[in-house]
């Protein structure tokens, strides 16, 4: 039986999706993206597929199959029903699940209700509370997802409440968030799925990194305090580095 490696089982699943619309009627899904970590925000899953509801549009299938596949059949080939998504989905990540798994994305929520939406309309339990339910699919299996979340969208609006205190709700795109966080993407390829993905990805360890660190640097001041010890015993010299943490005896690791 098949059976994934603790260290690589997966806490947080960030996902994307593209959407179009023609005349401004209902939505069609062009294509999803995912990336699961670990707890300790490892990456080991990553899917990026293009759906075959997106053949519907011809310009935008000619520009992707130009600029990412062999030629336009090539493209066809490659294309996915959403019902493979679902199960390919359900089957990883049943596999390699660490518990719920909490979902990331930049306004989440609305990722969330087209994921849950995906996954009710091919017969799959979503929450866990869904196994008092009956579904075609996935018998015998708990259910995947966490109600715990993570929005990008929110903590760009955090940071901009710790920078200034006006409108603090514009600018909270995600190439904002990748600025506040100094990390440098390029414009061009935002809003596809798998390059909106992948820089949600790398905010959310970036910020998830800085928050473990604070906890860790107030965890040691106040066991400091209490013991009476000097609040300078962490080095800060920068000439010493071991990752965030600047250690003078090389004791209690954080996991990152």
């Amino acid at each position: 039986m098949l059976a994934e490696s603790n260290k690589k089982k997966i806490r947080y699943l960030v996902i994307d999706f593209e959407r179009r619309s023609e005349n401004q009627s209902e939505y069609t899904l062009m294509s999803v993206s995912v990336r699961g970590l670990t707890k300790c925000l490892e990456t080991t899953l990553a899917l990026d597929l293009f759906l075959v509801d997106s053949l519907k549009f011809e310009k935008f299938v000619s520009k992707v199959a130009k600029q990412e596949f062999l030629s336009l059949s090539n493209y066809v080939a490659c294309a996915w029903r959403s019902e493979w998504f679902v199960e390919a989905l359900h089957e990883s990540l049943q596999l390699a699940r660490d518990g719920n798994i909490e979902i990331v994305g930049h306004e989440v929520d609305h990722d969330i209700a087209i994921l849950k939406d995906l996954f009710y309309s091919h017969g799959y339990p979503f929450y866990y509370e869904d196994r008092e339910k009956e579904f075609k699919n996935g018998q015998g299996k708990k259910p995947l997802f966490s109600h715990d979340k993570h929005d990008t969208r929110q903590i760009c609006q955090s940071i901009r409440v710790l920078r200034e205190s006006k409108n603090i709700y514009s600018k909270s795109r995600l190439i904002d968030l990748a600025k506040y966080l100094n990390l440098n993407f390029t414009e061009n390829n935002l809003h596809s799925s798998n390059y909106d993905c992948y820089i949600c990805t790398c905010c959310f360890i970036e910020w998830q990194k800085r928050m473990r660190m604070l906890e860790y640097y107030m965890e040691r001041g106040s066991e400091s305090a209490v013991d009476n010890n000097n609040y300078f015993e962490l080095n800060t010299n920068t000439e010493k580095k071991n990752d965030y943490l600047y250690l003078e005896n090389d004791i209690d690791g954080i996991p990152f």
